[in-house]
This record gives structure tokens, sequence and C-alpha cells, in this order.
């Protein structure tokens, strides 16, 4: 329970700062994706359960702080990071894996939100954006909890 509720708060913050703070610094296409990011880094620290709890909590936050529809982002996160985790055990091993679902999943939920394809280098900024706040989490992650270390890149 305690694990729930320190993800709720982490959750909370990450969607205040990605939806208020970076996206005035940024603008709205090279806004990077931290709830992402943060459930990705969990992955590439090797905690599929906290990344999959993560996806859950931090979908139905981002979408209850946005008023969008409940549940959206939490089974389009949820599915990407099952599909990371396929990709990784299957086809490309190590996690480089992780990064490559992680940048196709954030320009798909941009996507989703837009309902417009098209590629722009603001939208590349935040791509990359997003890729570098995972390799920091993630090494917050590690460094913080006392994980065993594990290769990030």
């Amino acid at each position: 329970m305690r694990k729930i509720i320190i993800l709720f708060l982490m959750g909370t913050v990450l969607v205040i700062l990605q939806t208020s703070f970076f996206s005035v610094l940024f603008g709205n296409l090279a806004n990077p994706n931290l709830i992402f990011a943060f459930c990705f880094a969990f992955l590439i620290v090797g905690d599929k359960e906290s990344a999959f709890q993560g996806g859950i909590i931090f979908g139905l936050t981002l979408d209850i702080l946005l008023a969008t529809i409940p549940g959206l982002t939490s089974v389009f996160l949820v599915v990407s990071i099952a599909l990371a985790d396929v990709f990784e055990r299957t086809i490309l091993r190590g996690t480089r894996s992780y990064y490559l679902v992680l940048a196709v999943s954030s320009y798909l939920y941009h996507f989703l939100g837009t309902g417009k394809i098209y590629i722009s280098s603001g939208m590349f900024l935040g791509i990359i954006l997003t890729l570098v706040s995972c390799v920091g989490f993630a090494w917050g992650i590690m460094n913080y909890s006392g994980f065993k270390r594990k290769s990030i890149i």
C-alpha cells in the first residue's frame, strides 16, 4: 500500500510538471512525456511490477487531472510496457529495446492525443527529452533505492 501511495504522489508531481511547467517551457510539441519516461525507467532497472503499477496509477492520474477519457492513458502505457518487455525478450536484447519502444510509443501517444500524423523538429526534441529523462530517472532509481547495478545504456 505504501508503494502505491508513493507512486500516486510521484505521478501527481510528474503530471503537474509535464502539463504546466514543461509545456510552457518547451511548448506542446517538444514537451517530454515524463510519465512514460518514469515507467520505462522501472523497466530499465528490472522492476517490471513497479513499471506496470506505475503505468496504471500514472495513467489514471494523468487522465483525471487532464479531464480526458479515464483509463485511456493507462491502457496505452501498460500495453507499451508489455510490448517493450516482449520486444526485449524476443527480438532485441538489452535496454536498447526499451528506449526504442519508448520513443515509438511516445510518438504514437502524441498521435493519439492530436490525431495528426507528422514529425517536426519540436516533436523530435520532445522524444529526445523523453529518452534523456528516462535515463535520468533510471539512474536516480538505481542510486536511491539500492537496486542491483545494471547497465542503463
